[in-house]
């Protein structure tokens, strides 16, 4: 059998492809926080933040892809921040014997891997959380369509406004 390598497939690293399965975690993320449900995540570990910092052992300690339980207080505390097109989540979780008490976990919405119920029924299969994500540069697009719409080779690419 043939290995596929996620971080090239064209689909898996497309922007859309990206947008669309955060709008689906999304919305499967609302619909379990609207009916109060308790419910289970799998982050990739290096797209997590946590504040204060967790110690370099405990860190150490966590597999590539980080099990949350959101249940109890992790669930009163669960965000999820929009800010234009960026979804930032956030919850509170405590972490073995943390003086300083909960510490904040923070991650994009497009880093969740999957939503577990029960620990064992996935709900949704995010494969892009594994591959670099593509973002688009508005201010850097519309340069590119700038510099490449005034080269007057790319004319035959415009529709003349008197044509239409």
């Amino acid at each position: 059998m043939q290995e596929i390598i996620l971080e090239k497939h064209p689909i898996l690293t497309s922007a859309t492809y990206q947008k669309t399965m955060a709008n689906s975690v999304k919305e499967v993320l609302f619909l379990l926080l609207k009916e109060n449900k308790e419910f289970q995540l799998n982050i990739p570990k290096n797209k997590l933040s946590f504040e204060p910092a967790l110690d370099k052992v405990f860190m150490d300690s966590f597999q590539e892809l980080v099990l949350f339980d959101i249940s109890g207080y992790p669930l009163e505390t669960f965000a999820i921040d929009v800010e234009e097109d960026e979804f930032n989540v956030t919850f509170e979780s405590g972490f073995g014997d943390n003086p300083s008490g909960p510490t904040l976990v923070s991650f994009d919405l497009y880093s969740i891997y999957n939503i577990l119920v029960e620990f064992a029924i996935p709900l949704i299969i995010n494969t892009s959380a594994l591959v670099p994500i593509e973002r688009v540069d508005s201010k850097a697009l519309a340069k590119s369509f700038d510099v490449f719409s005034s080269n007057p080779e790319n004319a035959q690419f415009f529709k003349d406004k008197e044509d239409s």
